[in-house]
C-alpha cells in the first residue's frame, strides 16, 4: 500500500537550531521515516548543493524573479 504524499516545510525546523537545510530534513525524514530513496529536493541556489546531494532526487532550477510570461 502506498503512503500519502507528505510535505514538510524545512524553514519551519531550522529555526529551532542553527543547522543545514539537509540535516534538518534528515531529522524530519527519520521522524516521520520516510525511506531514503522517497525524497525530492528543489532549490534554486549555488548555496543549496548540500540539500541536493542529500535527496535521492535533486532539481536545481533557474532562480526567477517574477511569473508570467518570458521574453
Amino acid at each position: 500500500m502506498r503512503r500519502p504524499e507528505q510535505r514538510v516545510d524545512v524553514t519551519r525546523v531550522r529555526r529551532r537550531s542553527r543547522t543545514s537545510e539537509a540535516t534538518a530534513l534528515e531529522s524530519v525524514r527519520r521522524e516521520l521515516g520516510v525511506e531514503d530513496r522517497d525524497t525530492a529536493a528543489i532549490k534554486d541556489s549555488e548555496k543549496d548543493i548540500g540539500m541536493l546531494n542529500w535527496a535521492a532526487d535533486g532539481f536545481a532550477v533557474h532562480p526567477h524573479h517574477g511569473v508570467g510570461p518570458q521574453p
